[in-house]
């Protein structure tokens, strides 16, 4: 999710997004805990993170993700880029004004608190690289091996798509930021799904 910290960010219109580390067992870096929640606001952040779903260009672009959608594929794109991007350069006014918001912005409390957010990530993520679950994934990932079952996210989409994971296997809630600590811990996840699954056959059950 590097890209979205760029001042504009871009896409054609075939692009898919995948902005999401969780199916990999990572809790993520690059300061998309700052940069993504800045762009599309906290609560979509928690849902494009914790639902791990594929979104399109279109959509991306619909809730500020990106800012523009250039060309309809990846052929024209580069031109289109090209053309664009002349078009950002000879327009002095904006980008003074871009130059000077940033500047004003940037100031050392803003510096402290993006070395805290990426503290914070690093920190997560040395937890996340000795856990069993990214160590059978990156496994699984360098083999190709072809997944036995519908991978858990998509289950909870399927079957609840109105549910988001709570502090048991999502955001921790007694941390500074709501996404810096994303748990990782599958089993309570999976222990959370069968539950509410359960939960609707029976009431399914008792209203037949």
């Amino acid at each position: 999710m590097a890209a979205i910290a760029c001042d504009y960010v871009w896409a054609h219109g075939n692009t898919i997004l995948n902005p999401h580390y969780k199916t990999m067992g990572l809790h993520g870096s690059e300061y998309w805990t700052y940069f993504l929640p800045n762009r599309v606001g906290h609560k979509k952040a928690q849902e494009l993170t914790n639902k791990c779903l594929p979104i399109s260009a279109q959509t991306a672009l619909a809730i500020g993700m990106i800012d523009k959608v250039l060309s309809s594929n990846r052929f024209t794109f580069a031109e289109a880029m090209v053309r664009e991007s002349d078009i950002l350069a000879r327009n002095d006014d904006l980008l003074e004004r871009k130059m000077n918001n940033k500047a004003r912005g940037r100031t050392s409390e803003w510096h402290a608190t993006m070395e805290n957010f990426r503290s914070q990530e690093l920190r997560i993520m040395r937890e996340n690289f000795v856990s069993k679950e990214y160590i059978d994934a990156r496994k699984a990932f360098v083999y190709k091996v072809p997944s036995a079952s519908t991978p858990l996210h998509l289950l909870l989409n399927q079957h609840c798509p109105d549910v988001s994971t709570n502090a048991d296997g999502g955001m921790d809630a007694e941390d500074c930021h709501p996404l810096k600590a994303v748990s990782m811990d599958g089993r309570k996840i999976a222990k959370s799904i069968a539950k509410t699954l359960a939960a609707k056959i029976t009431h399914q059950e008792l209203n037949f």
